[in-house]
């Protein structure tokens, strides 16, 4: 497979995809374009987001979906409108850790489902279940559009990150040595235990639901 000019800085890969979206209606009940239909998935998964992050609840036991594999430090989907007479546009920028073709390798085997419902709005676009990671790569590649330059603050990985602030948290609970030892980064796509007690289990199941206001605003 060929090689795309990654743009790379402090083993951090940033990558910029921007694909034609369809034109015309969806083939289904409700008469709505592409590209309305690609608005509102975004808007509601962008809610879904801010009521899980900005609630003034505690954190979510919840495991998200893309957190998991801690490797993505962010990622963000655009819409740009397009202008005399030209497509609109879908715009993917993301920022990760290691190397183009291992992130590529999660995406596509792990998360390519969720992609799928923003990506599969766009032209030439195959499901991820439904061909090659080769395919989906080469998909990909013919799309990207290289950052002519790049900006990050910090070279330290996701895994980085998440154990720092568990060792913050432990020294402001004044931990003592052994469990200060006994801190590590969760390995890639390993999940915490559900709760075993009535009463975490409830209070996990009572947060699950704050989220959820997203769809309705």
């Amino acid at each position: 497979m060929a090689r795309g000019n990654d743009v790379q800085l402090g083993g951090i890969t940033d990558l910029n995809l921007l694909a034609d979206i369809k034109p015309g209606f969806v083939d289904a009940l409700e008469v709505v374009t592409y590209v309305d239909r690609l608005r509102k998935v975004l808007k509601t998964l962008n809610a879904l987001r801010l009521g899980s992050r900005e609630s003034s609840s505690p954190a979510s036991p919840y495991t998200d979906i893309v957190a998991r594999w801690r490797i993505v430090h962010s990622f963000r989907w655009t819409i740009v409108d397009g202008t005399h007479g030209a497509p609109d546009r879908l715009l993917l920028s993301v920022n990760f850790d290691g190397g183009w073709e291992p992130y590529m390798r999660v995406i596509w085997d792990q998360l390519g489902s969720t992609l799928d419902l923003m990506l599969c709005h766009t032209e030439g676009y195959t499901l991820s279940r439904e061909c090659s990671f080769e395919t989906y790569a080469r998909w990909v590649r013919a799309h990207e559009v290289s950052a002519d330059f790049l900006f990050i603050e910090s070279g330290r990985s996701v895994s980085d990150a998440e154990y720092l602030a568990k060792l913050e948290a432990a020294q402001r609970g004044r931990a003592n040595e052994l469990e200060f030892n006994r801190l590590r980064a969760p390995a890639s796509g390993e999940t915490q235990p559900l709760p075993t007690g009535e009463k975490e289990r409830f209070a996990m199941a009572a947060r699950g639901l704050l989220p959820l206001a997203g769809l309705f605003t």
